[in-house]
């Protein structure tokens, strides 16, 4: 099993290193990871850098945020992809207010599909209804960020008998916070340590993506 808490002296320093600057965000979660938003928005000053969270909880309300239907998995890198786009254009609309002109529009989605019960070992009534895609893993964590300048994303993708919904939460929860420190990280200004080291640490495979106009695209 993983072993995952997030830190609030890292969650806390990010924070408040992204007072320091410019970025207005829009936030969206579907599924899993709805912490994130009382932890951006349960402090002094938080409106001075997130502009509005959005929940579309149900596919649905996914569709209706995005204009569309997701051709790929709602929790997948499209889709977290397609959410971060989406985000980003509000954000800019929102940044249009005198209070936010002067400041860099971002988008961050989160994305993902975690364990429904409490200890982690769910018994899910349709799981002999799937086909032959057995090598998907059980569940997935996905986080993008799109600005007018560059697109990224963290995904991870990991077994159902490997964490508990609580320690899934928590790591859902440390991949958002990879988005926000990157954001600071290109607007000059220094995060508090890297929000990645605990989780590969615990041993979790992570894959991140960037891509920027006019170059090749980086993927570690």
């Amino acid at each position: 099993m993983i072993e995952f808490h997030r830190s609030p002296k890292q969650w806390d320093g990010i924070l408040q290193a992204l007072t320091a600057t410019n970025i207005n965000i829009a936030m969206v979660v579907t599924g899993g990871g709805t912490g994130v938003i009382p932890l951006c928005f349960g402090r002094v000053g938080a409106s001075r850098n997130f502009v509005e969270a959005n929940v579309p909880y149900s596919r649905v309300a996914t569709q209706q945020y995005l204009g569309f239907k997701p051709t790929d998995s709602y929790a997948s890198a499209s889709t977290a992809h397609a959410l971060a786009r989406a985000a980003h254009a509000r954000a800019q609309k929102q940044t249009d207010t005198q209070a936010h002109s002067l400041g860099i529009s971002l988008g961050i989605s989160l994305s993902a599909a975690l364990p429904t019960h409490p200890m982690g070992h769910d018994n899910r009534e349709n799981a002999s209804q799937q086909d032959a895609k057995t090598s998907i893993p059980d569940y997935q964590i996905h986080v993008a960020s799109h600005d007018t300048m560059s697109r990224r994303s963290w995904s991870l993708h990991f077994s159902a008998d490997q964490c508990n919904r609580t320690t899934a939460e928590s790591i859902a929860e440390q991949m958002f916070l990879a988005a926000l420190a990157a954001s600071i990280d290109e607007s000059k200004q220094q995060p508090h340590g890297d929000p990645l080291s605990p989780l590969l640490a615990a041993g979790l495979a992570i894959t991140k993506n960037m891509e920027q106009p006019g170059s090749d695209n980086k993927k570690s």
